[in-house]
């Protein structure tokens, strides 16, 4: 079902075939200490593998279209932000700060004419298991109704997080 593809000096899993795999078998394979990671090409398509925080940090130098799963617990607290420009990143921090006192965020993203897009990520906020991530998927809910922006259809199992840069 995968194939192994050697890319930017790591060897990754491509999927054969519709059917898929390759994201499962890295999940599946994985030590407890790596992470799992997309890749998108424009030549290879998807890719898939596991690697160090190490790796993961030589290969954030340059803007490849790299991705983390999250795919273990505990993982961050993080908030996808995509508004119009209208979207003010003062009232998005102000409005966590309501709910998540004396966070540490690492914000990530961009501004263009159309839209304003943020992945904020709180440093200092932990979810450790599915309870916790629907709780914190209902405060998002609520934050939405206050400021649209925020996207309470992040929060499911294996979701993918574009990595900065």
């Amino acid at each position: 079902m995968t194939r192994e593809i050697k890319y930017k000096n790591i060897t990754w899993l491509k999927n054969n075939s519709a059917i898929g795999g390759a994201l499962a078998e890295c999940i599946n394979n994985k030590k407890n200490i790596d992470i799992c990671l997309m890749i998108h090409s424009a030549k290879l398509g998807r890719l898939w593998t596991t690697t160090s925080t190490d790796q993961i940090l030589k290969l954030t130098k340059k803007n490849i279209g790299l991705y983390e799963v999250i795919s273990n617990y505990p993982y961050k607290v993080y908030f996808d932000i995509d508004g119009d420009n209208e979207c003010s990143l003062t009232n998005i921090k102000s409005l966590i700060f309501k709910y998540f006192n004396h966070a540490e965020m690492s914000i990530s993203g961009y501004i263009s004419n159309d839209k304003t897009s943020y992945h904020i990520i709180l440093n200092n906020y932990l979810i450790h298991n599915d309870d916790e991530r629907d709780k914190l998927k209902l405060i998002v809910k609520y934050l939405h109704k206050y400021n649209c922006s925020f996207d309470s259809k992040v929060y499911t199992k294996n979701r993918m997080m574009k990595c900065v840069n």
